[in-house]
């Protein structure tokens, strides 16, 4: 079959799966000369098509446009210069969501070096005048995408030619998006021109760099002359001097070693891409290097952020609870998580989704859809024997930076009308101390709407003391790495801890302990005079239902308490 069928909901993905084998794949409306952006299920106009040759007008002899009148792929040869691409136009109709469109193509297109007989009868498209516009970023200077992987594919075969291996650094500037939405354009702009700057004076002279991205920058290189320390320490130089412009700035790169030019540019990209992921939650490394095997869980991951919206308006995203009682056995309160639960009943772990959630920012989606979950459980709650309990929200650094905390906390506990004092903020010593300042006013505004503030993850932090001293929580949650108190040093442990419970009862703070997996750590923090333990010994996370009924079964059945409440 030559023309494509997808739905409307895979459209994404399978663009992306196109990128991942070929060195461009773009949806075009012939008709209109306009590719076309896709966002989830959204879609919308992008710049002229025929731009990416580097004309200003309609291309005479457009395969797209005859690929979409005829129903059937098209197969052409285009020449720039030395350089030859292999485009093929495939149409392609969308379906799904009540609306049939059918006036798109799909186009791959896939560069390499022409034959002799090639440039002696493929006409050369190239002009230096209109080639400057598609190959050149007027912001820095640097090749554009397109200019980039034209050039770069032409050193490529060159490294070839003298059976060479090679190198492909990616930089780009974690949360650059929150940069320019807090800072202004004007800012931003200023860092990539830094970061543009610095690059050039690093770069070897055989090499080729281009910004591929909005805050993307690549370059190709021989390996004999990559020198990581080089340019470790030039993305450190260029975090502290953007640093004095804006917030603490982090700059990740990813290298992909090339002993074969036989590889799309976009997959040797996405490479880069998975080696950055195992760095991105580490403000200490800038450099990762691609291993095999790391593709595959970053495309697992885009795949599952493909249709998380989706997933959110069917209800997959679903409530857990992981209970915690006082010394006496008795639930007071739960902390309340999510799972993502797909209609088929998989369940998806939080690991595989939420760290790149975090990196595209739509954890905040997600983080504001649970919150709202949770309060109208609360409200349910009212006049029931759960009523007496309260609930532990969690919120995430990047929730500071898209919504305003106190006031979307505050709207939903009075939509629904559920006391703010049921609830209790959850807030990382971690986000707190990263712009503290500002943040340390947000929990301040917590405190004084009515919510609980708890500083969870106390003791990851490098200046927990000063935590203490400027947060004015109501709660202390002991970061469970202090609870694995191994023989050879639990005595020292166990003194830690001792002294942080003591504290915070002179700062008047309730003290909870989470991680909490065996009997000896339980009886050891009761008598420490911990307030509130949680762990897997009394119970894990359970949905919202299981939860409800095993309280109700120790009820009535008068279990004690050191029961886990799963098996009551």
């Amino acid at each position: 079959m030559e023309k494509l069928n997808w739905m409307i909901d895979e459209v994404a993905s399978r663009l992306e799966e196109e990128k991942q084998n070929h060195d461009v794949a773009r949806l075009v409306v012939p008709e209109e000369c306009r590719e076309i952006r896709v966002c989830g299920e959204e879609f919308s106009y992008g710049r002229p098509c025929f731009n990416i040759w580097g004309a200003t007008s309609r291309c005479s002899n457009c395969s797209s446009y005859k690929a979409h009148y005829t129903g059937k792929k098209i197969l052409k040869k285009e020449r720039m210069g030395e350089l030859l691409c292999l485009v093929e136009s495939v149409p392609l109709v969308i379906s799904g969501a009540g609306r049939t469109m059918d006036a798109l193509v799909l186009e791959r297109l896939d560069y390499r070096l022409a034959t002799k007989e090639e440039r002696e009868t493929v006409p050369d498209k190239s002009t230096e005048k209109h080639l400057a516009l598609a190959y050149y970023d007027t912001l820095t200077g640097m090749f554009t995408r397109h200019g980039f992987f034209i050039h770069a594919r032409g050193l490529l075969e060159t490294f070839k030619a003298r059976d060479e291996d090679f190198v492909l650094i990616q930089m780009n500037v974690r949360h650059f998006r929150i940069i320019n939405n807090l800072y202004g354009m004007e800012k931003g702009n200023r860092l990539l021109v830094l970061l543009a700057e610095r690059i050039r004076s690093i770069k070897p002279k055989e090499s080729i760099a281009g910004r591929v991205g909005d805050d993307v920058f690549v370059v190709v290189m021989p390996r004999h002359d990559f020198y990581a320390e080089n340019w470790e320490r030039m993305l450190w130089r260029v975090e502290q001097e953007a640093g004095e412009d804006v917030f603490h700035v982090h700059i990740h790169a990813g290298v992909f070693m090339g002993d074969s030019v036989n590889i799309p540019l976009s997959r040797m990209i996405e490479y880069t891409w998975a080696a950055q992921e195992t760095i991105m939650d580490d403000p200490q490394s800038h450099i990762a290097y691609y291993r095999p095997g790391q593709l595959k869980k970053v495309r697992r991951a885009r795949a599952l952020i493909n249709v998380f919206e989706k997933a959110i308006r069917r209800g997959e995203f679903q409530v857990y609870l992981q209970p915690q009682v006082d010394r006496h056995g008795k639930v007071v309160s739960a902390e309340v998580l999510s799972r993502w639960v797909t209609a088929s009943g998989e369940i998806i772990s939080p690991g595989e989704f939420i760290p790149f959630l975090e990196q595209t920012g739509q954890i905040v989606r997600l983080d504001h859809y649970v919150w709202g979950q949770a309060i109208q459980l609360l409200k349910k709650w009212e006049g029931t024997p759960f009523s007496h309990l309260k609930l532990s929200l969690n919120v995430f650094p990047e929730d500071f930076d898209y919504l305003d905390v106190p006031d979307t906390l505050c709207s939903l506990a009075d939509m629904y009308g559920v006391p703010r004092n049921k609830i209790n903020v959850e807030i990382t010593e971690s986000a707190i101390i990263s712009r503290s300042a500002l943040r340390q006013r947000v929990a301040d505004r917590l405190v004084e709407a009515g919510f609980e503030l708890e500083i969870d993850d106390f003791g990851k932090g490098n200046s927990s003391l000063n935590t203490l001293r400027n947060i004015k929580a109501q709660t202390l949650k002991l970061d469970m790495d202090f609870l694995k108190l191994e023989e050879d040093s639990s005595m020292r442990g166990m003194i830690i801890i001792e002294s942080m419970i003591h504290m915070a009862k002179l700062l008047d703070m309730t003290v909870v302990a989470e991680g909490v997996e065996t009997n000896a750590q339980r009886d050891a923090l009761l008598e420490m005079d911990c307030d509130l333990l949680q762990g897997y010994l009394f119970s894990k996370p359970i949905p919202v239902a299981e939860f409800e009924n095993n309280l109700q079964k120790s009820w009535h059945e008068g279990k004690c308490p050191v029961c886990r409440l799963e098996e009551v």
